[in-house]
């Protein structure tokens, strides 16, 4: 469970967490390549100007 945790809550305190946050990134930016919106990816809009 806490492996669970730590993906879903973006804690990456080990190598087995980082790869699954990784492998979560990529699957975000291929469903937003496809035009489907993923809720755990925001896609980078550029740089706010204030």
């Amino acid at each position: 469970m806490k492996t669970l945790a730590g993906v879903v809550g973006g804690n990456s305190d080990n190598l087995l967490l980082q790869a699954a946050d990784c492998s979560r990134h990529i699957a975000g930016r291929i469903l937003d390549q496809f035009g489907i919106e993923d809720t755990g990816y925001l896609r980078w809009e550029g740089m706010k100007t204030t």
